[in-house]
């Protein structure tokens, strides 16, 4: 690796970590995206079956003066109280669930020593590859197998996937334009090797 460019970080995740990380990714990232549109549906289709019982309500009762006021009053009450779900989703403060998450998390590590996980590492990074070791973990990524590099709630993410990352918590760099030094870096090393492969 003579003449390029290396960047070297000596760091310890702790259970705090892996549960802040597993709650900023779920919280602002993979939750958000997929209940958003959950709750979109189920609202969505709520509304059109009330709007559909509400007329035919209205039909039956101009022909034949039949009257179905219970199914209106308890349709619109489903509806209502769906609507009230969808809206107190998005009232509910990230920082609550964040705390649920996180919460989650620490309770199912505590079943183990995690040696492997929460031991001292070192990672290298280069234009050529990562590199990631340990007393129990040894491991080569190349760019190109890098879902993508990210900022998460101040922390540098690697992503190996899309649920997975080598996690870099922000007190582990010397200062804040350290930190974006080095995250800029590993974005054009990322790019770099997006282009290539294309």
């Amino acid at each position: 690796m003579s003449g390029e460019e290396v960047i070297e970080i000596e760091y310890q995740l702790t259970v705090d970590d892996y549960a802040k990380f597993s709650a900023d990714l779920q919280v602002f990232t993979v939750e958000h995206k997929k209940s958003n549109a959950v709750f979109i549906r189920i609202y969505v289709f709520t509304l059109l079956f009330c709007l559909i019982v509400d007329a035919i309500n209205a039909y039956a009762e101009y022909l034949e003066g039949v009257d179905f006021d219970i199914f209106k009053y308890v349709f619109t009450s489903l509806f209502v109280f769906i609507l009230f779900t969808y809206l107190l989703y998005f009232f509910v403060s990230k920082k609550k669930k964040h705390y649920m998450y996180s919460s989650a998390l620490k309770s199912m590590m505590e079943e183990g020593d995690n040696k492997a996980l929460l031991s001292p590492h070192k990672i290298t990074l280069s234009e050529r590859a990562i590199f990631q070791k340990s007393d129990f973990v040894q491991s080569e990524y190349r760019w190109g197998g890098i879902e993508k590099v990210q900022m998460l709630d101040g922390s540098l993410c690697l992503f190996i996937s899309a649920i997975s990352a080598l996690y870099i918590p922000s007190r582990y760099f010397k200062s804040e334009e350290e930190k974006q030094r080095v995250y800029a870096q590993c974005v054009a090393w990322f790019e770099a090797a997006r282009e290539k492969a294309a």
